[in-house]
């Protein structure tokens, strides 16, 4: 992958990288929880391991079910 951004359910950046590398990470308290695992990786010490990553439409039929109709009353 060139890029990777990760984003919290609102949209707000988590992280992104550029290659294998993190470009940025304001949360460096979340940044130096991720170092310990991904520099072994950088330095081909450990293997990288496949993550789930869903869809687009994926997320959408997600929030539309968990957004959607709502039994009883609403108020």
């Amino acid at each position: 992958m060139k890029e990777i951004i990760v984003t919290d359910t609102v949209d707000r950046k988590i992280l992104n990288t550029i290659g294998e590398f993190i470009d940025r990470c304001p949360n460096q308290e979340l940044l130096q929880q991720i170092l310990p695992h991904l520099v072994p990786i950088q330095r081909g010490e450990t293997e990288s391991q496949e993550i789930p990553v869903a869809k687009d439409a994926e997320v959408e039929e997600y929030f539309e079910m968990r957004d959607g109709p709502k039994m009883g009353l609403e108020l």
